[in-house]
């Protein structure tokens, strides 16, 4: 009889070789909200960066790349609201 061979599927990711990013904005002025949201995403495993306000949201987003941005919708300076209108 003849041998049979066993095909082996490797599975094979559309990320393969390629560093998976996992930043995240969050915009907020109440720094206990803040605090509360960082300490999370990061033991989820996420890199954040923070700003007090729309403004502020907007330079950093400018400087950098995110995967998400989170934003408080009534802020001073700036609103999430125009924030999001920007984006």
């Amino acid at each position: 009889m003849g041998e049979t061979k066993k095909e082996t599927k490797k599975s094979v990711s559309s990320n393969a070789g390629k560093a998976i990013s996992r930043r995240i904005l969050v915009a907020e002025d109440n720094k206990a909200i803040r605090d509360v949201v960082t300490w999370f995403l990061e033991f989820l495993g996420f890199e954040v960066a923070l700003a007090g306000n729309g403004i502020e949201a907007l330079a950093v987003f400018l400087e950098s790349t995110f995967d998400l941005v989170l934003t408080d919708l009534e802020m001073p300076i700036m609103d999430g609201w125009n924030l999001a209108r920007l984006f």
